[in-house]
């Protein structure tokens, strides 16, 4: 009887404990969250220092011109190709 229990045993034990470890570990990510809210407080304090309006307009101002230097790019590289065509 004592061999039996030794081979029910240990088996058992490989299956299930696999799955209750991965569960145990869900819990500690739970807890992490709790740290997130402590550090919205301390960016709260300098947010009013960042409401300046200068930097708005900066950041307005850099979307412009890189959209109208792209649209120019393109135009230059067809306009070379075309002429050497005709020309050959």
């Amino acid at each position: 009887m004592s061999h039996d229990m030794k081979c029910t045993v240990p088996r058992e034990r490989q299956s299930p404990p696999a799955p209750r470890v991965r569960q145990p570990p869900p819990e500690p990510r739970i807890r992490k969250p709790p740290p997130e809210p402590k550090r919205t407080h301390i960016l709260l304090p300098p947010q009013p220092r960042q409401r300046q309006p200068p930097p708005q307009p900066k950041r307005e101002t850099i979307i412009p011109p890189s959209q109208p230097r792209q649209r120019q790019q393109p135009p230059q590289p067809r306009e070379r190709q075309l002429p050497p065509q005709p020309k050959h």
